[in-house]
């Protein structure tokens, strides 16, 4: 049975980072990463739907975001260290990733044993190689604040890498699009598609890049779709 209405918080000690979380249930159906700039609050209303349809969640602060230490000049490889700390701890069903969150689920769930414990993974309106100059115009435009961040030239130096990781899962891999809006492009979607054969598109067309935030009822429904069909029951 779902444990109730009650969110719990929770820490995790990295050696570098107190990590700080908040869900439902210790192991839990859905891990869900939050994008740069935002914190865990911002799965709030997400986690209120998954509760309604008998899903537990967690939701992290990752490191140098909201009450969790540590820095974001750490670089990607400490983003995708944490969550595989996280996935370990947790042992989620899925794992959803947006932005930031992605990238550092694409790292963890990489040549990690706990992936087999992992039966899906959603990526929300991010591919795992992103048109460097389009990134850097929707940042400007949408985040200054990150537009010139380390962490976001780390990230894009690595999209060979990334492309690896995400050939190398054989797990299901939901990608879930924003409207038009957001700085996925049909090519990006059809040539990692084409890398992964096992990726299903989604659109959430009214929502912008933060789906979590413009939408999470729709989010939410995708995500509980994607369980389903998956064959992982609700608890309630």
């Amino acid at each position: 049975m779902v444990q109730g209405n009650e969110i719990l918080r929770r820490t995790l000690d990295r050696k570098d980072a107190l990590l700080i979380c908040e869900g439902n249930a210790l192991q839990t159906d859905f891990l869900l990463l939050h994008a740069g700039g935002e914190t865990r609050q911002v799965w709030r209303p997400v986690m209120r739907h998954l509760l309604e349809a008998g899903f537990t969640s967690t939701a992290y602060d990752q490191r140098g975001h909201g009450e969790s230490t540590g820095s974001t000049g750490d670089g990607i490889e400490a983003f995708g260290r944490d969550t595989a700390a996280m996935i370990q701890t947790h042992r989620p069903a899925l794992v959803v990733g947006a932005s930031l969150g992605a990238y550092a689920a694409l790292l963890a769930l990489h040549g990690m044993r706990a992936k087999q414990e992992v039966r899906g993974l959603v990526l929300v309106d991010v591919v795992p190689a992103p048109n460097r100059c389009k990134v850097r115009r929707f940042l400007a435009a949408q985040a200054p604040q990150l537009s010139q961040s380390p962490l976001v030239d780390d990230i894009l130096n690595r999209a060979r890498q990334m492309t690896d990781a995400a050939r190398s899962l054989t797990l299901p891999i939901t990608l879930v699009r924003a409207g038009p809006s957001g700085p996925v492009t049909d090519d990006e979607v059809e040539k990692f598609q084409a890398s992964c054969p096992q990726v299903q598109l989604r659109r959430v067309h009214d929502a912008g890049h933060l789906i979590a935030r413009d939408a999470p009822q729709a989010l939410a429904k995708v995500l509980t779709g994607f369980a389903h069909d998956l064959g992982i029951s609700r608890k309630g």
